[in-house]
């Protein structure tokens, strides 16, 4: 029975394009894992010491975000002028120092990482070139001691 629908012109037609799709589909499917693969090397944010920053700097904004750039009023009648003079009285009182404290806060850790990544790239530097004078030197401090060649990038 197979043989005999897979005869027919419609169907051989048909067997013929849905290869055709799982193909495309598979090829598809192979380049978006590999782009996934390179942007994950290279994004920062995918790191564990800088996806904690990240998630605290949302932790922070969400706080702001929950607060609300308006108060809530009761209900009722109010005059224009009044509404906007207490909403402005609510977002320099409250918001204002609410967003400049989360503001400071976020700077302040990216400063942080900032330093500890200049430092770490600072003392992977150093290490490197007091290797390079020695090779065996490293050896003794219990580093790899395969001699590292100068213009050798990690990248």
């Amino acid at each position: 029975m197979f043989k005999l629908f897979r005869s027919l012109p419609a169907f051989s037609q048909l067997w013929q394009g849905q290869t055709l799709r799982r193909w495309h589909a598979n090829v598809r499917r192979n380049v978006y894992e590999r782009n996934r693969q390179q942007l994950a090397k290279q994004l920062l944010i995918l790191k564990p010491g800088y996806l904690k920053v990240l998630n605290e700097s949302r932790s922070k904004l969400a706080a702001v975000h929950q607060a609300g750039a308006l108060q809530d009023m009761p209900d009722g009648l109010y005059k224009l002028d009044a509404l906007v003079e207490s909403q402005q009285d609510y977002q320099t009182s409250n918001l204002a120092p609410l967003l400049a404290r989360t503001i400071a806060g976020i700077i302040t850790d990216v400063e942080n990482l900032a330093s500890r990544m200049q430092n770490t790239e600072q003392l992977l530097g150093r290490e490197l070139y007091e290797y390079n004078k020695d090779p065996s030197a490293g050896a003794v401090q219990g580093l790899n001691p395969i001699k590292v060649w100068p213009g050798f990038s990690a990248h």
